[in-house]
Protein backbone atom coordinates (compact mmCIF):
# COMPACT_ATOMS: atom_id res chain seq x y z
CA UNK A 1 0.00 0.00 0.00
CA UNK A 2 1.77 3.28 -1.08
CA UNK A 3 2.36 5.35 2.36
CA UNK A 4 3.34 9.01 0.61
CA UNK A 5 2.41 10.70 -2.64
CA UNK A 6 5.08 12.31 -4.49
CA UNK A 7 4.74 15.21 -6.95
CA UNK A 8 1.13 15.38 -6.04
CA UNK A 9 0.98 18.51 -8.40
CA UNK A 10 1.86 16.64 -11.48
CA UNK A 11 -0.79 13.63 -11.56
CA UNK A 12 0.86 12.50 -15.30
CA UNK A 13 2.85 9.10 -16.04
CA UNK A 14 6.25 10.62 -16.39
CA UNK A 15 8.61 9.85 -13.59
CA UNK A 16 10.68 11.78 -11.94
CA UNK A 17 14.71 11.42 -11.25
CA UNK A 18 17.45 13.20 -11.46
CA UNK A 19 19.74 13.11 -14.35
CA UNK A 20 22.30 10.21 -14.50
CA UNK A 21 20.96 8.70 -11.63
CA UNK A 22 20.81 5.09 -12.28
CA UNK A 23 17.85 3.76 -11.71
CA UNK A 24 15.53 0.63 -12.16
CA UNK A 25 11.76 1.16 -12.75
CA UNK A 26 9.53 -2.09 -11.52
CA UNK A 27 6.48 -1.96 -13.71
CA UNK A 28 3.73 -3.99 -12.28
CA UNK A 29 0.05 -4.36 -14.50
CA UNK A 30 -3.06 -4.42 -11.24
CA UNK A 31 -5.56 -4.23 -13.70
CA UNK A 32 -7.91 -7.20 -14.83
CA UNK A 33 -8.71 -7.38 -18.07
CA UNK A 34 -7.24 -4.71 -20.54
CA UNK A 35 -3.56 -5.23 -21.92
CA UNK A 36 -1.56 -1.97 -22.19
CA UNK A 37 1.30 -0.75 -23.81
CA UNK A 38 3.54 0.66 -21.48
CA UNK A 39 5.89 3.58 -22.80
CA UNK A 40 8.82 5.78 -21.44
CA UNK A 41 8.69 9.05 -22.41
CA UNK A 42 12.24 9.70 -24.82
CA UNK A 43 13.76 6.88 -22.52
CA UNK A 44 15.11 3.28 -23.33
CA UNK A 45 15.66 -0.15 -21.41
CA UNK A 46 17.14 -3.29 -22.01
CA UNK A 47 14.97 -6.07 -23.21
CA UNK A 48 17.28 -8.49 -21.25
CA UNK A 49 17.74 -6.34 -18.19
CA UNK A 50 21.46 -8.80 -16.97
CA UNK A 51 22.28 -8.54 -20.83
CA UNK A 52 24.13 -5.48 -22.18
CA UNK A 53 23.63 -7.27 -25.78
CA UNK A 54 19.63 -6.95 -25.29
CA UNK A 55 17.67 -4.85 -27.59
CA UNK A 56 16.77 -1.45 -26.42
CA UNK A 57 13.02 -1.07 -26.17
CA UNK A 58 11.20 2.57 -25.70
CA UNK A 59 7.44 0.59 -25.19
CA UNK A 60 6.74 -2.70 -24.19
CA UNK A 61 3.23 -4.72 -23.94
CA UNK A 62 2.12 -5.75 -20.48
CA UNK A 63 -1.02 -8.08 -19.58
CA UNK A 64 -2.96 -8.36 -16.24
CA UNK A 65 -1.10 -9.20 -13.49
CA UNK A 66 2.25 -9.43 -15.37
CA UNK A 67 5.34 -7.51 -14.57
CA UNK A 68 8.94 -6.54 -15.48
CA UNK A 69 11.79 -4.63 -14.70
CA UNK A 70 13.14 -1.37 -16.41
CA UNK A 71 16.78 -1.04 -16.71
CA UNK A 72 17.91 2.25 -18.18
CA UNK A 73 20.30 2.78 -20.24
CA UNK A 74 22.38 5.53 -21.58
CA UNK A 75 23.73 6.62 -18.29
CA UNK A 76 21.10 5.79 -15.90
CA UNK A 77 17.98 8.01 -15.86
CA UNK A 78 17.61 11.29 -18.59
CA UNK A 79 18.41 10.20 -22.47
CA UNK A 80 20.48 10.82 -24.78
CA UNK A 81 19.19 14.56 -24.88
CA UNK A 82 20.62 15.14 -21.49
CA UNK A 83 16.56 15.88 -20.39
CA UNK A 84 14.48 14.15 -17.93
CA UNK A 85 11.34 13.30 -18.17
CA UNK A 86 8.85 13.34 -21.38
CA UNK A 87 11.63 16.17 -23.05
CA UNK A 88 9.22 17.93 -25.05
CA UNK A 89 6.42 18.41 -22.55
CA UNK A 90 8.63 19.04 -19.60
CA UNK A 91 10.24 21.82 -21.69
CA UNK A 92 6.76 23.16 -22.17
CA UNK A 93 5.69 22.79 -18.55
CA UNK A 94 8.55 23.69 -16.11
CA UNK A 95 10.28 26.38 -19.00
CA UNK A 96 14.21 25.96 -19.40
CA UNK A 97 16.67 26.46 -16.89
CA UNK A 98 20.27 28.54 -17.39
CA UNK A 99 22.08 25.71 -18.75
CA UNK A 100 19.18 24.67 -21.40
CA UNK A 101 18.79 28.17 -22.46
CA UNK A 102 22.81 28.32 -22.60
CA UNK A 103 22.44 24.88 -24.99
CA UNK A 104 19.24 26.38 -26.89
CA UNK A 105 21.25 29.34 -28.03
CA UNK A 106 24.35 27.18 -29.06
CA UNK A 107 21.97 25.59 -31.29
CA UNK A 108 20.31 28.56 -32.74
CA UNK A 109 23.89 29.98 -33.44
CA UNK A 110 24.93 26.78 -35.28
CA UNK A 111 21.78 26.29 -37.42
CA UNK A 112 21.43 29.83 -37.58
CA UNK A 113 25.03 30.71 -38.59
CA UNK A 114 24.15 28.20 -41.26
CA UNK A 115 21.26 29.40 -42.47
CA UNK A 116 22.91 32.97 -42.89
CA UNK A 117 25.71 31.87 -44.44
CA UNK A 118 24.21 30.45 -47.34
CA UNK A 119 21.85 33.15 -48.11
CA UNK A 120 25.15 35.43 -48.36
CA UNK A 121 27.22 33.34 -50.06
CA UNK A 122 24.62 32.04 -52.67
CA UNK A 123 26.37 33.12 -55.42
CA UNK A 124 28.90 30.62 -55.00
CA UNK A 125 26.65 27.53 -56.68
CA UNK A 126 26.32 27.00 -60.12
CA UNK A 127 22.57 26.52 -60.13
CA UNK A 128 22.88 24.83 -63.54
CA UNK A 129 22.27 20.95 -64.47
CA UNK A 130 24.02 18.70 -67.40
CA UNK A 131 20.87 19.17 -69.48
CA UNK A 132 21.47 23.18 -69.16
CA UNK A 133 23.60 22.84 -72.09
CA UNK A 134 20.48 22.36 -74.45
CA UNK A 135 18.56 25.11 -73.90
CA UNK A 136 19.55 28.85 -75.24
CA UNK A 137 22.41 30.89 -73.31
CA UNK A 138 19.75 34.04 -72.57
CA UNK A 139 16.98 31.27 -71.08
CA UNK A 140 19.92 29.26 -68.89
CA UNK A 141 21.22 32.33 -67.45
CA UNK A 142 17.31 33.39 -66.45
CA UNK A 143 17.18 29.36 -65.06
CA UNK A 144 20.31 30.42 -62.93
CA UNK A 145 18.96 33.46 -61.53
CA UNK A 146 15.64 32.15 -60.67
CA UNK A 147 16.93 28.94 -58.62
CA UNK A 148 19.64 31.21 -56.81
CA UNK A 149 16.77 33.53 -55.95
CA UNK A 150 14.80 29.85 -54.58
CA UNK A 151 17.85 29.21 -52.82
CA UNK A 152 17.99 32.30 -50.91
CA UNK A 153 14.51 32.71 -49.55
CA UNK A 154 14.85 28.66 -48.78
CA UNK A 155 17.37 29.93 -46.49
CA UNK A 156 16.18 33.57 -44.79
CA UNK A 157 12.62 31.22 -44.36
CA UNK A 158 14.26 28.25 -42.64
CA UNK A 159 16.18 31.31 -40.35
CA UNK A 160 12.77 32.87 -39.50
CA UNK A 161 11.20 29.63 -38.51
CA UNK A 162 14.03 28.87 -36.40
CA UNK A 163 14.41 32.61 -34.66
CA UNK A 164 10.81 32.39 -33.92
CA UNK A 165 10.81 29.06 -31.76
CA UNK A 166 13.87 30.03 -30.21
CA UNK A 167 12.49 33.16 -29.09
CA UNK A 168 9.36 30.97 -27.62
CA UNK A 169 11.27 28.76 -25.83
CA UNK A 170 14.04 30.78 -24.48
CA UNK A 171 11.18 33.13 -22.86
CA UNK A 172 9.04 30.50 -21.73
CA UNK A 173 6.11 31.65 -23.96
CA UNK A 174 4.50 27.88 -24.13
CA UNK A 175 4.09 28.55 -20.21
CA UNK A 176 2.90 32.08 -20.73
CA UNK A 177 0.37 31.03 -22.69
CA UNK A 178 -0.19 27.38 -22.71
CA UNK A 179 0.93 24.35 -23.98
CA UNK A 180 -1.65 23.97 -26.26
CA UNK A 181 -0.78 27.48 -28.10
CA UNK A 182 2.63 26.57 -28.34
CA UNK A 183 1.25 23.68 -30.31
CA UNK A 184 -1.23 25.39 -32.45
CA UNK A 185 1.93 28.00 -33.44
CA UNK A 186 3.95 25.15 -34.60
CA UNK A 187 1.53 23.44 -36.57
CA UNK A 188 0.53 26.78 -38.58
CA UNK A 189 4.04 27.62 -39.07
CA UNK A 190 4.57 24.24 -40.62
CA UNK A 191 1.24 24.61 -42.57
CA UNK A 192 2.00 28.14 -44.18
CA UNK A 193 6.09 26.87 -44.99
CA UNK A 194 4.08 23.89 -46.82
CA UNK A 195 1.63 26.11 -49.00
CA UNK A 196 4.43 28.47 -49.47
CA UNK A 197 6.55 25.71 -50.86
CA UNK A 198 4.09 23.71 -52.71
CA UNK A 199 2.65 26.66 -54.25
CA UNK A 200 5.69 26.80 -56.67
CA UNK A 201 4.28 23.46 -58.03
CA UNK A 202 0.57 24.07 -57.57
CA UNK A 203 -0.26 27.21 -58.13
CA UNK A 204 -3.53 28.41 -58.51
CA UNK A 205 -3.58 28.37 -62.63
CA UNK A 206 -2.59 24.60 -61.98
CA UNK A 207 -6.52 24.46 -60.36
CA UNK A 208 -9.28 24.08 -62.79
CA UNK A 209 -12.74 24.14 -62.10
CA UNK A 210 -13.49 23.25 -65.91
CA UNK A 211 -11.61 21.05 -68.09
CA UNK A 212 -9.51 23.02 -70.81
CA UNK A 213 -10.89 21.38 -74.31
CA UNK A 214 -9.51 24.55 -76.04
CA UNK A 215 -7.32 21.83 -78.13
CA UNK A 216 -10.17 20.12 -79.68
CA UNK A 217 -11.93 22.66 -82.18
CA UNK A 218 -14.89 21.24 -84.37
CA UNK A 219 -14.35 20.75 -88.09
CA UNK A 220 -16.88 21.96 -90.29
CA UNK A 221 -18.14 18.65 -91.09
CA UNK A 222 -18.47 18.32 -87.39
CA UNK A 223 -20.62 21.37 -86.88
CA UNK A 224 -23.09 20.64 -90.10
CA UNK A 225 -23.85 16.75 -88.07
CA UNK A 226 -24.02 18.53 -85.08
CA UNK A 227 -27.37 20.13 -86.91
CA UNK A 228 -29.02 17.03 -86.37
CA UNK A 229 -30.25 17.04 -82.89
CA UNK A 230 -31.43 12.96 -82.79
CA UNK A 231 -29.69 10.49 -81.53
CA UNK A 232 -27.22 8.39 -83.39
CA UNK A 233 -23.45 7.73 -83.60
CA UNK A 234 -20.51 9.04 -85.93
CA UNK A 235 -17.95 6.91 -87.64
CA UNK A 236 -14.51 8.40 -88.78
CA UNK A 237 -13.40 6.39 -91.93
CA UNK A 238 -9.91 7.81 -91.88
CA UNK A 239 -8.88 6.96 -88.04
CA UNK A 240 -10.69 4.92 -85.90
CA UNK A 241 -8.68 5.61 -83.00
CA UNK A 242 -8.48 9.33 -82.94
CA UNK A 243 -10.22 11.68 -80.23
CA UNK A 244 -11.44 14.59 -82.13
CA UNK A 245 -14.62 12.76 -82.84
CA UNK A 246 -15.11 11.43 -79.32
CA UNK A 247 -15.34 14.79 -78.48
CA UNK A 248 -18.07 16.26 -80.28
CA UNK A 249 -20.18 13.05 -81.48
CA UNK A 250 -21.35 9.51 -80.51
CA UNK A 251 -18.46 7.86 -81.65
CA UNK A 252 -17.75 4.58 -82.66
CA UNK A 253 -14.19 5.13 -82.37
CA UNK A 254 -12.05 6.54 -80.29
CA UNK A 255 -8.66 5.22 -78.01
CA UNK A 256 -9.72 4.04 -74.69
CA UNK A 257 -6.98 1.64 -72.77
CA UNK A 258 -9.64 -0.23 -71.17
CA UNK A 259 -11.79 -1.09 -74.22
CA UNK A 260 -14.19 -4.08 -74.35
CA UNK A 261 -12.74 -7.29 -75.91
CA UNK A 262 -15.62 -8.09 -77.63
CA UNK A 263 -16.16 -4.57 -78.95
CA UNK A 264 -12.55 -4.72 -79.96
CA UNK A 265 -13.10 -8.26 -81.85
CA UNK A 266 -15.75 -6.62 -83.49
CA UNK A 267 -13.68 -3.92 -84.69
CA UNK A 268 -10.99 -5.95 -86.16
CA UNK A 269 -13.82 -9.10 -87.68
CA UNK A 270 -16.18 -6.34 -89.39
CA UNK A 271 -16.17 -2.87 -88.67
CA UNK A 272 -13.00 -2.31 -90.17
CA UNK A 273 -13.62 -4.24 -93.14
CA UNK A 274 -17.64 -2.94 -93.70
CA UNK A 275 -15.70 0.48 -93.24
CA UNK A 276 -12.96 -0.49 -95.84
CA UNK A 277 -16.40 -1.42 -98.35
CA UNK A 278 -17.87 1.51 -97.95
CA UNK A 279 -14.98 3.70 -98.92
CA UNK A 280 -14.96 1.56 -101.51
CA UNK A 281 -18.47 1.35 -102.75
CA UNK A 282 -18.28 5.32 -102.42
CA UNK A 283 -15.53 5.80 -104.40
CA UNK A 284 -17.30 3.99 -107.30
CA UNK A 285 -20.17 6.08 -107.01
CA UNK A 286 -22.25 3.22 -105.54
CA UNK A 287 -23.28 2.33 -102.16
CA UNK A 288 -26.19 -0.05 -100.54
CA UNK A 289 -26.56 1.17 -97.34
CA UNK A 290 -28.54 -1.81 -96.32
CA UNK A 291 -25.52 -4.38 -97.11
CA UNK A 292 -24.12 -2.59 -93.90
CA UNK A 293 -25.34 -4.53 -90.87
CA UNK A 294 -22.49 -4.33 -88.31
CA UNK A 295 -22.64 -0.21 -89.06
CA UNK A 296 -26.22 0.08 -89.31
CA UNK A 297 -26.76 -1.71 -85.92
CA UNK A 298 -24.12 0.19 -84.24
CA UNK A 299 -26.65 3.18 -85.43
CA UNK A 300 -23.78 4.68 -87.38
CA UNK A 301 -25.65 7.70 -89.36
CA UNK A 302 -22.74 10.07 -90.47
CA UNK A 303 -19.25 8.95 -91.91
CA UNK A 304 -16.83 11.47 -91.80
CA UNK A 305 -14.03 10.88 -93.97
CA UNK A 306 -12.34 14.64 -93.93
CA UNK A 307 -12.70 18.31 -92.33
CA UNK A 308 -14.38 20.35 -95.20
CA UNK A 309 -18.21 20.71 -94.36
CA UNK A 310 -19.24 18.14 -97.26
CA UNK A 311 -16.63 15.85 -96.30
CA UNK A 312 -18.83 13.14 -94.79
CA UNK A 313 -21.60 11.06 -95.86
CA UNK A 314 -24.82 10.17 -93.96
CA UNK A 315 -26.67 7.11 -93.60
CA UNK A 316 -30.45 6.83 -94.67
CA UNK A 317 -30.77 3.62 -93.15
CA UNK A 318 -29.42 3.13 -89.52
CA UNK A 319 -30.93 0.41 -87.50
CA UNK A 320 -31.69 3.60 -85.21
CA UNK A 321 -31.14 3.13 -81.22
CA UNK A 322 -33.65 0.10 -80.69
CA UNK A 323 -35.79 -2.03 -82.90
CA UNK A 324 -38.26 -5.21 -83.15
CA UNK A 325 -36.43 -7.93 -85.06
CA UNK A 326 -38.61 -10.60 -86.89
CA UNK A 327 -36.82 -13.13 -86.14
CA UNK A 328 -33.69 -14.90 -84.24
CA UNK A 329 -30.86 -16.61 -85.86
CA UNK A 330 -29.36 -19.25 -82.87
CA UNK A 331 -25.70 -20.17 -82.60
CA UNK A 332 -23.86 -22.18 -80.33
CA UNK A 333 -20.50 -20.94 -79.95
CA UNK A 334 -19.11 -16.89 -79.75
CA UNK A 335 -17.40 -17.37 -83.38
CA UNK A 336 -20.64 -18.52 -85.25
CA UNK A 337 -22.08 -15.31 -83.56
CA UNK A 338 -19.45 -12.85 -84.95
CA UNK A 339 -19.53 -14.65 -88.20
CA UNK A 340 -23.21 -14.64 -88.36
CA UNK A 341 -23.43 -10.79 -86.91
CA UNK A 342 -21.64 -10.08 -90.26
CA UNK A 343 -23.43 -11.81 -92.73
CA UNK A 344 -27.43 -10.70 -91.79
CA UNK A 345 -29.41 -8.01 -92.17
CA UNK A 346 -29.76 -7.17 -88.66
CA UNK A 347 -32.47 -4.92 -88.79
CA UNK A 348 -34.91 -8.13 -89.34
CA UNK A 349 -32.40 -11.02 -87.32
CA UNK A 350 -31.03 -11.16 -84.18
CA UNK A 351 -28.21 -13.20 -83.66
CA UNK A 352 -28.06 -15.29 -80.17
CA UNK A 353 -26.06 -17.50 -78.45
CA UNK A 354 -28.72 -19.98 -77.53
CA UNK A 355 -26.00 -21.86 -75.01
CA UNK A 356 -25.80 -18.72 -73.27
CA UNK A 357 -28.87 -17.41 -73.33
CA UNK A 358 -32.27 -19.10 -73.14
CA UNK A 359 -35.28 -17.77 -74.99
CA UNK A 360 -38.78 -18.23 -74.08
CA UNK A 361 -39.63 -18.84 -77.61
CA UNK A 362 -36.69 -19.45 -80.72
CA UNK A 363 -39.88 -17.63 -82.73
CA UNK A 364 -41.53 -13.86 -82.33
CA UNK A 365 -44.63 -12.81 -83.43
CA UNK A 366 -43.96 -9.26 -85.52
CA UNK A 367 -45.99 -6.25 -85.72
CA UNK A 368 -45.25 -4.50 -88.96
CA UNK A 369 -46.50 -0.92 -87.21
CA UNK A 370 -44.73 -1.47 -83.70
CA UNK A 371 -42.41 1.11 -82.44
CA UNK A 372 -39.91 1.80 -80.24
CA UNK A 373 -38.24 4.97 -78.83
CA UNK A 374 -35.24 6.57 -76.95
CA UNK A 375 -37.44 9.04 -74.84
CA UNK A 376 -34.40 9.71 -72.56
CA UNK A 377 -30.78 8.73 -71.50
CA UNK A 378 -27.55 10.09 -69.51
CA UNK A 379 -24.76 7.95 -69.42
CA UNK A 380 -26.09 6.27 -66.26
CA UNK A 381 -29.77 5.93 -67.52
CA UNK A 382 -31.49 5.13 -70.73
CA UNK A 383 -35.62 5.13 -71.14
CA UNK A 384 -37.39 3.95 -73.82
CA UNK A 385 -40.89 3.93 -74.64
CA UNK A 386 -42.79 0.36 -77.08
CA UNK A 387 -45.97 -0.52 -78.50
CA UNK A 388 -46.56 -3.62 -80.26
CA UNK A 389 -49.69 -6.07 -81.00
CA UNK A 390 -47.59 -8.68 -80.58
CA UNK A 391 -44.50 -10.31 -77.91
CA UNK A 392 -41.46 -9.63 -79.88
CA UNK A 393 -37.70 -9.55 -79.02
CA UNK A 394 -35.98 -5.58 -79.36
CA UNK A 395 -32.48 -5.23 -79.98
CA UNK A 396 -31.20 -2.22 -78.29
CA UNK A 397 -27.69 -0.44 -80.13
CA UNK A 398 -25.84 -0.39 -76.95
CA UNK A 399 -22.98 -2.20 -75.81
CA UNK A 400 -24.25 -5.45 -73.25
CA UNK A 401 -22.29 -5.23 -70.34
CA UNK A 402 -23.99 -6.99 -67.37
CA UNK A 403 -21.63 -6.31 -64.37
CA UNK A 404 -23.67 -3.09 -63.92
CA UNK A 405 -26.53 -2.70 -66.08
CA UNK A 406 -30.24 -3.48 -65.25
CA UNK A 407 -33.06 -3.45 -66.87
CA UNK A 408 -36.89 -3.33 -66.30
CA UNK A 409 -39.81 -3.20 -68.13
CA UNK A 410 -42.58 -0.94 -66.42
CA UNK A 411 -40.89 -0.79 -63.47
CA UNK A 412 -40.05 -5.09 -63.38
CA UNK A 413 -36.56 -6.06 -63.65
CA UNK A 414 -36.06 -8.80 -66.45
CA UNK A 415 -33.49 -10.21 -67.71
CA UNK A 416 -31.00 -8.85 -70.38
CA UNK A 417 -29.82 -10.86 -73.66
CA UNK A 418 -26.79 -10.44 -75.10
CA UNK A 419 -27.56 -10.67 -79.19
CA UNK A 420 -25.22 -9.34 -82.20
CA UNK A 421 -21.62 -10.50 -80.72
CA UNK A 422 -22.36 -7.13 -78.52
CA UNK A 423 -25.86 -5.57 -78.28
CA UNK A 424 -28.44 -5.77 -75.78
CA UNK A 425 -31.76 -7.57 -76.17
CA UNK A 426 -35.44 -7.83 -74.23
CA UNK A 427 -38.35 -10.13 -74.91
CA UNK A 428 -40.96 -7.85 -74.46
CA UNK A 429 -44.63 -8.85 -73.98
CA UNK A 430 -47.75 -7.25 -76.21
CA UNK A 431 -49.06 -3.56 -75.63
CA UNK A 432 -47.54 -0.33 -74.68
CA UNK A 433 -44.74 -0.51 -72.37
CA UNK A 434 -41.95 2.05 -70.60
CA UNK A 435 -38.26 0.06 -70.53
CA UNK A 436 -35.59 1.39 -68.56
CA UNK A 437 -31.88 0.45 -68.09
CA UNK A 438 -29.85 1.76 -65.76
CA UNK A 439 -25.98 1.53 -64.39
CA UNK A 440 -25.96 0.09 -60.89
CA UNK A 441 -22.45 -1.75 -59.98
CA UNK A 442 -23.50 -3.44 -57.46
CA UNK A 443 -19.87 -3.79 -56.20
CA UNK A 444 -19.78 -0.09 -56.22
CA UNK A 445 -23.09 0.53 -54.27
CA UNK A 446 -22.11 -2.08 -51.43
CA UNK A 447 -18.70 -0.70 -51.24
CA UNK A 448 -20.30 3.25 -50.95
CA UNK A 449 -22.73 1.86 -48.20
CA UNK A 450 -20.15 0.06 -46.08
CA UNK A 451 -18.07 3.37 -46.37
CA UNK A 452 -21.09 5.78 -45.17
CA UNK A 453 -22.51 3.24 -42.77
CA UNK A 454 -18.53 2.86 -41.69
CA UNK A 455 -18.19 6.84 -41.73
CA UNK A 456 -20.93 7.50 -39.42
CA UNK A 457 -20.40 4.89 -36.90
CA UNK A 458 -17.03 6.03 -36.17
CA UNK A 459 -18.56 9.82 -36.22
CA UNK A 460 -20.76 8.42 -33.64
CA UNK A 461 -17.82 7.13 -31.77
CA UNK A 462 -15.66 9.89 -31.69
CA UNK A 463 -18.97 11.87 -30.33
CA UNK A 464 -19.43 9.10 -27.79
CA UNK A 465 -15.81 9.28 -26.54
CA UNK A 466 -15.58 13.43 -26.03
CA UNK A 467 -18.95 13.29 -24.19
CA UNK A 468 -17.99 10.53 -22.04
CA UNK A 469 -14.41 11.91 -21.55
CA UNK A 470 -16.17 15.56 -20.78
CA UNK A 471 -18.55 13.83 -18.25
CA UNK A 472 -15.32 11.89 -16.53
CA UNK A 473 -13.79 15.40 -16.18
CA UNK A 474 -16.61 17.01 -14.64
CA UNK A 475 -17.05 13.99 -11.90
Amino acid sequence: KATEAFFPDDPSNVYHSYINDHLKFRILHGGRDVTHVHHQHAHQWLQSPNSDEGSYLDSQMISPGASYTLEMVYNGSGNRNKVVGDSIGDVLRIGLNKDLKRKLLIAFGMTGFVCLLLFLFAGLFSYSSPYDGELPEWFTKALREDRMALFRSDAIRSFGFILAVVVLLFFDVPRKISPAGFFAFLIIAILIDLVVIDKRYFANDKYLRKRDNSRFVPWPADEAILKDKSYYRVFNLGDFYEANTSQFHHSLGGYNGVRLKRYQELYDSCISLEGEQLIAAAQAGKIEFKDFGVLNMLNAKYFIYGQEASSFIPNPEPNGSAWFVKGILPVTSPNQELVRTSKVQTRDTAVVDINKFKLSSNTFGFDSQATVTLADHNPYWMQYESQSATDGLIVFSEIYYPKGWHASIDGKEVLILRTDYVLRALEVPAGKHVIEFKFVPMPYVIGDKITMASSWVLLVLLLGSLGWTWRRQKI
